[in-house]
């Protein structure tokens, strides 16, 4: 199928009550997200996304830091993840504009308080990608969220590259047909389901990530085992939450880390059981 372009006077498909197609006016200034006119758009890029899905990452030079995030000032964790935004940059940037779409630098904000943002009030102990005004947040307390891995190696790292993720759906289409589709979904149970299938693609997205710097980085099977750990941390306690439980984190983020492809990542086409 070819990718959707931009229709200047689209005729959506959707069903009476259906959210009407984006517009360049709903995301960040200076980006694009792509064009969702149709049904048959949000099937283009759930399932289909060849360009995309077919890419490869190359093994790409990053040396990642030995920044103490527990003894760290706010203005130390901020430079350290300033610089860490281009190893994300340099890992997806040439899979995604391959496949025809842009990927801007987003900025990294560290905030030490609750903070305000286009995405609402973000609270502390997470982090996020905002799809409001294309930018990432990181909490400075987040290590506290893993006490068993606080003096780990790698744990920004991690949760920026799953955050970073987000980021790559949001810039192929992605997030906006899965937005689509929990909207159309006709239980709170599917409406659910579809947002693990985005959660747990931004694990593996986040393997991959790991797998390309994984040379420059000189890790080793002691830190991938710790991240995986950290995974299976931030995981849904019980099955049929919005993230997926520890099984499903660890599965598809070793499924990133054990490939070089997105293709390995569709979890859109993914059984209901590898997505609990």
């Amino acid at each position: 199928a070819d990718r959707p372009t931009a229709d200047s006077n689209p005729t959506p498909n959707y069903p009476t009550g259906q959210p009407t197609q984006v517009t360049d006016d709903d995301w960040p200034a200076g980006s694009s997200y792509p064009p969702v006119n149709s049904l048959d758009d949000v099937d283009y890029y759930l399932f289909d996304n060849s360009n995309f899905y077919g890419a490869s990452l190359p093994a790409t030079s990053c040396s990642f830091g030995s920044l103490d995030l527990i003894d760290a000032s706010t203005a130390e964790i901020q430079t350290y993840l300033d610089g860490l935004v281009y190893c994300y940059m340099d890992v997806w940037e040439d899979a995604v504009t391959g496949a025809g779409y842009d990927l801007p630098v987003p900025t990294i904000t560290v905030y030490d308080a609750p903070i305000t943002t286009a995405c609402g009030v973000l609270d502390m102990g997470n982090a996020w990608f905002c799809h409001a005004d294309g930018q990432m947040y990181y909490a400075t307390d987040l290590v506290w969220v893993f006490p068993d891995l606080a003096r780990e190696d790698y744990i920004a790292e991690a949760v920026l590259a799953h955050e970073f993720g987000h980021g790559v759906q949001g810039y192929t289409g992605i997030y906006e047909a899965e937005s689509y589709s929990a909207y159309l979904a006709d239980s709170t149970e599917d409406e659910l389901e579809w947002n693990r299938r985005l959660e747990l693609q931004a694990d593996c997205f986040a393997g991959l990530f790991f797998r390309s710097v994984a040379d420059s980085a000189q890790l080793n099977e002691g830190d991938t085992a710790n991240l995986t750990v950290l995974f299976e941390l931030l995981a849904d306690p019980y099955p049929g939450g919005d993230h997926g439980v520890a099984s499903s984190r660890v599965d598809w983020f070793n499924t990133g880390l054990d490939s070089t492809q997105p293709l390995v990542c569709n979890t859109m086409t993914a059984s209901s059981r590898d997505v609990e």
